[in-house]
């Protein structure tokens, strides 16, 4: 109850305060969290995707430390013109409660240097250039896009009775997916800082409630009264991955491959059911594997799940 006295405290101060984002916060860029060398190779796979249909919003690619990102692997995402950054130094300078995989996803997102973000999954494959969302007039109404789940955040789930004491009725809706966001902080800080707080009781509460991060984001919307935009419900949700679509033209969006779809530089690639990228992906894997030395070395073993956002 202590800890649950804490979280109702903290977003209670968060909606009394109504925090605004911090002015230096400009621009439009692109985030993902990639540590480790499976989410590092997925990431990288992810950014020269982007690249590859011609976006050229700044990416940063944040991770936890020095042990999940090293100077090569740096180097590699510098050479496509990917920014890395190391959440446990911005830690020092904005301190948050807990700090592991899925709680580096908001924190990156609240603490990038964009005042409007799309944050990707490094296991997503974009299937177009993402930037027009910025301009859609979904998101100039809402400031929030996100996108469906398999499955729905049931009513028993604790998070609607924890969010009841916010006045938000329980009831049964279906899930989010964090794989994919795009937000404009200046407009959604409210929420986005309450999101933030159920990541800050991810391990004593929160992550017991929901699965990870993707269901704080509802949440925080939710309880901010903040209205937002629902991509359209999923299409062929394959057993592998999942399909998603945009909201604006109702095409496909991007690729999440969840699960055991990842992208690894050892075995035969998973082809997902009417794949779009994978030719693409697999183009970029071999060229990766001419640069990087942890291809070399570990040759003929599968890359390590380790890392810092698990999907």
């Amino acid at each position: 109850m202590e800890y649950e006295r804490e979280l109702t405290n903290a977003i209670s101060c968060v909606l009394t305060e109504q925090p605004m984002m911090p002015p230096w916060m400009k621009g439009r860029g692109i985030v993902t969290c990639a540590g480790g060398p499976r989410l590092f190779l997925n990431a990288y796979v992810m950014a020269r995707m982007l690249r590859h249909h011609g976006c050229t919003l700044p990416i940063q690619a944040w991770h936890l430390g020095p042990e999940e990102m090293d100077d090569e692997m740096r180097q590699l995402f510098n050479d496509i013109d990917v920014e890395t950054v190391d959440a446990r130094e911005i830690r020092k300078a904005i301190p948050t409660r807990i700090l592991n995989g899925w709680e580096a996803k908001p924190y990156a997102v609240a603490n990038c240097p964009f005042e409007e973000v799309i944050f990707f999954d490094a296991d997503t494959c974009p299937c177009k250039d993402p930037t027009y969302l910025f301009d859609s007039e979904q998101f100039n109404r809402y400031g929030a896009i996100f996108w469906p789940d398999r499955g729905a955040l049931e009513a028993s789930s604790y998070l609607w009775t924890f969010m009841s004491k916010f006045g938000v009725p329980q009831r049964s809706e279906p899930a989010h997916e964090s794989s994919c966001m795009v937000i404009d902080k200046l407009r959604c800080w409210v929420p986005l800082s309450i999101s933030r707080c159920l990541n800050d009781y991810s391990h004593e509460l929160v992550y017991h409630w929901v699965h990870g991060d993707k269901d704080t984001f509802k949440g925080g919307w939710l309880m901010a009264e903040q209205d937002w935009v629902f991509a359209p419900p999923l299409k062929d949700p394959g057993h592998w991955a999942m399909y998603q679509h945009c909201p604006v033209d109702g095409q496909r969006l991007y690729e999440h491959r969840s699960m055991t779809s990842k992208w690894n530089l050892d075995t035969e690639q998973i082809k997902l059911n009417s794949t779009i990228m994978h030719d693409l992906g697999i183009e970029i894997i071999e060229d990766l594997k001419t640069k990087w030395s942890y291809y070399r070395e570990h040759q003929g073993s599968t890359v390590g799940e380790t890392g810092s956002a698990p999907a």
